[in-house]
C-alpha cells in the first residue's frame, strides 16, 4: 500500500528520538505456544487483530525478537507461515497483521500501531531487535512501520516491492535491509535499483534475487532473511557472536555463489560473492572474495553479460511510458473512434513481441525482462477489468481480461484470467464465448470447483451441456489427479 504522505512520515521523524519502546506490563496469557494462531484480538482495540506465532520454548524470562508483518491483503497468516520454521529455529515472535491492507492509509496506520502496542504488552519483546516484513505494498508498510509507531527497527525484510513513494533510502537507518525480488516481478527495477542508492547512502543492505513472479517468496528464502538477520545483529551488538553459525553461514554463502558460476549466471555469482564479501566483513577473513570479485568483474565474458543486462532493463524501463499510454487511452478512448479491440491493445503493447523474447533462450536478461513486461500489464489488465466488471461495463471488462489472458500466458494468473473472461463474458450475455474461455482456463489448470459451482457470474451457463461436460471432467481430474 503507497503512502503518499509525506507529512506523517515528516512528523514521525521527530519523534524517532523517543525510538526505544518500553516494555510495558506483561499479560499472562494462554497462547499456544509452537503453532499458528489464526486470530489475537488486541486486548485494548478489539478492531484490530493478528496472525500469531510463538517458539514452543518461549517464557516470559528473557527477552525475545519479533517479525511484524504485512499482507496487502491483510491475510496475516501467510508471511507467520513463511516465518514459522526459522522462527522456531532461531527464537523469533511472529505477527502477522490481519487488517493492513493496499487501500486507505489511516486504517493501516491504527492496525499497525494497535498490532505493535498489543505485542509489546503481552510479551516479553526484545526492543532492540523489533523486525518488520511485508510483501508488495505490506513492504512498504514494512519500511514505514517504525515512523508510523515512533520506534526503532533493527531490520526490515521487503518482499515483491521497494521504498513507499517520496521515502528517502537513508530514512531506512538504523534498520538493516533485506530485500527479496523475483526475477520475472514487475517490481524488479524498483528493488534492484535500491542496491546503487543504499551505497550512496551507506544503509546496510542485501538484495535477493531468485526465479519467481510477484509472490511471497518460498519459506527457505524467509528463513534466509532471518539467518541474515542474525548476523545483522551480531555484527551490530545486539547478541553474541555465535562462532559455529558464522561459518555455517559464510560456507552455506560461498556455495551459494559459486554455484551460480557454475550455472552460468555470472552476473548473479557476482552479486553474491559482492553482498558476501560485504555481510561478513569484520566475522572473517574476506580478502579472497574481494579478490574473486575483482577477477569475475575484469573478464570479457563478464563485461559482455552486464552490457546486456542494462541493456535488457533500459528497454523494460523505456517501455512503460508507453504500456501507461496505452491504459490511459482504454480508459479515456478518444472522442468519435470506434471501439478499441484486443487484437488492437495487443499490437500497441507489443504483446507478441514481448512474448517471443520471453521464451527464447540466448538472451537470459531479455528473458526476464519480457517476462516483468508481461506480468505487468497482466496485472495492470486484470485490475482494469475487475473495475470494468463491477461498474457493469461488461464490453471492457472482457477486453481487458482478454488481454490479461494472452499476457500472462506462463505466468501463475493465467488460468484464473480465462476464468474471469468466462464471466466477463457470461454476463455480457455472450454464452459461446465464455464456455470457451471457461473450457481454456480448466484446462490450463483452474481447479476451483466450489468457486465453478457457485459463483453467479456463470448462472447463465448452467443449463448448458458444455457447462456439465466441464464440472464433470473437473470432479474426476479431482478424483484422480
Amino acid at each position: 500500500m503507497r503512502s503518499r504522505s509525506g507529512v506523517v512520515i515528516f512528523l514521525a521523524l521527530v519523534f524517532l528520538s523517543l525510538s526505544r519502546a518500553e516494555p510495558s506490563g506483561r499479560q499472562s496469557q494462554d497462547l499456544e505456544k509452537g503453532r499458528i494462531i489464526d486470530k489475537v484480538v488486541c486486548v485494548k482495540n478489539s478492531q484490530f487483530s493478528y496472525a500469531l506465532f510463538l517458539p514452543s520454548d518461549y517464557s516470559g524470562e528473557r527477552e525475545w525478537p519479533v517479525i511484524i508483518c504485512f499482507d496487502p491483503r491483510a491475510q496475516g497468516r501467510r508471511p507467520v507461515e513463511k516465518f514459522q520454521a526459522a522462527a522456531e529455529t532461531y527464537g523469533y515472535i511472529v505477527a502477522g497483521s490481519l487488517d493492513s491492507k493496499n487501500g486507505p492509509f489511516d486504517l493501516t496506520q491504527k492496525a499497525a500501531k494497535a498490532v505493535w502496542a498489543d505485542i509489546r504488552e503481552r510479551f516479553s519483546v526484545d526492543t532492540g531487535r523489533i523486525y518488520t516484513a511485508g510483501f508488495s505494498g505490506g513492504a512498504e508498510v514494512a519500511a514505514i512501520f517504525p515512523y508510523l509507531v515512533e520506534t526503532r527497527a533493527a531490520g526490515i525484510i521487503s518482499c515483491g516491492a521497494g521504498l513507499p513513494p517520496t521515502y528517502e533510502p537513508g530514512w531506512v537507518k538504523p534498520a538493516s535491509y533485506l530485500g527479496i525480488i523475483g526475477n520475472w516481478d514487475f517490481r524488479y527495477l524498483d528493488m534492484a535499483r535500491l542496491e546503487e542508492q543504499f551505497d550512496k547512502v551507506q544503509v546496510t543492505h542485501r538484495i535477493v534475487y531468485f526465479d519467481g513472479w510477484h509472490r511471497w517468496p518460498p519459506e527457505e528464502l524467509m528463513g534466509e532473511a532471518v539467518e541474515w538477520m542474525e548476523l545483522m545483529a551480531m555484527k551490530a551488538g545486539l547478541r553474541e557472536k555465535d562462532g559455529p553459525f558464522i561459518e555455517a553461514a559464510y560456507q552455506k554463502r560461498t556455495k551459494n555463489a559459486a554455484d551460480l558460476e557454475r550455472s552460468g549466471r555470472l552476473v548473479s555469482s557476482v552479486r553474491e560473492y559482492e553482498s558476501l564479501a560485504s555481510d561478513f566483513k569484520g566475522l572473517v577473513d574476506v580478502a579472497k572474495l574481494e579478490e574473486i570479485v575483482l577477477g569475475m568483474k575484469s573478464s570479457a565474458l563478464f563485461r559482455e553479460l552486464e552490457k546486456d543486462n542494462r541493456a535488457a532493463e533500459e528497454k523494460e524501463l523505456a517501455f512503460q511510458p508507453r504500456v501507461q499510454k496505452v491504459f490511459t487511452a482504454i480508459d479515456q478512448p478518444y472522442s468519435g473512434q470506434s471501439p478499441l479491440r484486443p487484437k488492437d491493445i495487443a499490437q500497441a503493447l507489443e504483446i507478441d513481441a514481448w512474448i517471443a523474447a520471453s521464451i527464447q533462450t540466448k538472451n537470459l536478461f531479455q528473458s526476464e525482462a519480457a517476462k516483468r513486461m508481461l506480468s505487468q500489464v497482466a496485472i495492470m489488465a486484470d485490475r482494469r477489468g475487475s473495475q470494468a466488471r463491477d461498474g457493469g461495463d461488461y464490453r471492457l471488462a472482457a477486453l481487458c481480461f482478454e488481454l490479461a489472458a494472452k499476457a500472462s500466458a506462463g505466468h501463475p494468473m493465467n488460468p484464473g484470467e480465462y476464468y474471469n473472461l468466462a464471466c466477463a463474458y457470461a454476463i455480457w450475455g455472450k454464452e459461446k464465448d465464455a464456455l470457451k474461455s471457461l473450457r481454456l482456463a480448466v484446462e490450463k489448470g483452474f481447479d476451483d470447483l466450489a468457486l465453478l459451482e457457485s459463483d453467479k457470474d456463470l448462472d447463465s451457463l448452467r443449463a448448458t451441456q458444455q457447462y456439465a461436460i466441464i464440472v464433470e471432467e473437473l470432479k474426476a481430474r479431482r478424483r484422480f489427479p
